[in-house]
């Protein structure tokens, strides 16, 4: 939830968009050449909550 800037309540949707916003800041091909190391390992963070949280069942496993 922290990686995306989320709380634990929110919804789908919110999780979509916050994944969105996020992934327009760090995407490693939107940065500058010297960012793009930091950036494609936060990438890969939010990448990895984003697949966790928009799943039901993982989600569920998550908060448990």
């Amino acid at each position: 939830y922290e990686a995306l800037g989320i709380a634990s309540t929110a919804t789908t949707t919110q999780i979509i968009k916050a994944y969105r916003k996020k992934a327009l800041t760090c995407h490693p091909d939107k940065v500058t050449p010297e960012l793009q190391e930091a950036a494609a390992r936060m990438f890969k963070i939010i990448s990895e909550a984003y697949d966790i949280l928009k799943d039901d069942a993982r989600r569920a496993d998550y908060d448990r």
